[in-house]
């Protein structure tokens, strides 16, 4: 595979007798994660623009590069009662092509209440120089790693800013998440993350609704690389996908779907009446209806 990633742990007062109890739910681990062929720049177009394709559709690299993190971590698992759980860690990871490095330190909490409502919320403080990025492997990758910022892929850009001459700035900024499902039925999360410089903000929120009267409704949306809370809810660049599911009979349901997403963007050749990818990606909407089973 091109892409590969691990984190093993170990508790290690465990293997000692004699020490206090609470010593054992104290976790030391590592982290290791690997884009081996990791594309570094695109190849341009005749007229010099972004990017040239192949004809199945694939962006094609002038280089390619390994790009890897590494990571160790602290953290002490601590439970006063049967319904709550709290997990205060420290972490620091290295992108190891940039030499840039950052470091975590927050506390992660879950809360049973009553088995009816269960909450897990994590508040964490960031610090690194500005040729690293604490996300940089994410749901976004895929896209991330071709198209980043400033028309360049994510690798370049963190690997421009380290060739750079003079020292690095210190950034510091701050990663907040929410879960709460309730009843075991509705689902709702949002992560909220910014940190010092533009573009430095990214936004998640999803929702799940169980079925009332045959209907079942979920959303979710993303916002990555916005600066200010002004950009979090414009559409561009963002990704939305939202569903309604109606069940009429048995499993059966039908179902709508509504996608703005990003994909390769499309040109007509007029020599040919060929419709050709131009390997710049572009945000798209895009609707869907149909039939399903459910058990």
């Amino acid at each position: 595979p091109e892409m590969f990633g691990t984190r093993g742990f170990v508790r290690p007062f465990r293997f000692f007798s004699g020490l206090p109890e609470w010593l054992n739910d104290f976790v030391v681990g590592t982290t290791l994660f690997m884009d081996v062929a990791g594309p570094f720049k695109a190849q341009t177009l005749s007229n010099g623009n972004c990017c040239a394709v192949n004809d199945d559709g694939e962006v094609q690299f002038e280089g390619r590069r390994s790009v890897s993190m590494l990571g160790f971590d602290l953290g002490w698992e601590i439970t006063p009662a049967d319904w709550v759980a709290l997990t205060p860690y420290l972490d620091g990871n290295l992108l190891v092509h940039t030499g840039g490095g950052g470091m975590h330190l927050g506390i992660l909490s879950m809360f049973n209440i009553l088995d009816v409502v269960k909450l897990g919320a994590r508040i964490e403080y960031r610090v690194m120089d500005e040729t690293y990025a604490p996300a940089y492997v994410n749901s976004w990758y895929e896209i991330e790693r071709i198209d980043f910022l400033q028309g360049k892929t994510k690798a370049k850009y963190f690997g421009d800013i380290a060739d750079r001459p003079g020292p690095k700035k210190t950034l510091h900024g701050w990663h907040a998440s929410l879960d709460v499902t309730i009843l075991d039925a509705v689902t709702i999360s949002g992560i909220l993350e910014d940190y010092q410089g533009r573009d430095n903000s990214n936004l998640m929120i999803r929702l799940i609704l169980p079925y009332i009267v045959g209907v079942k409704l979920q959303a979710y949306y993303a916002k990555r690389n916005f600066n200010g809370i002004g950009e979090a809810f414009d559409l561009d660049r963002g990704l939305l996908v939202a569903e309604a599911r109606y069940k009429f009979w048995g499993p059966l349901f039908v179902y709508g779907m509504y996608r703005r997403e990003w994909r390769l963007a499309q040109n007509s050749n007029e020599a040919d009446f060929v419709t050709r990818e131009t390997g710049a990606y572009e945000t798209i909407n895009d609707w869907d209806f149909g039939i399903g089973v459910e058990f």
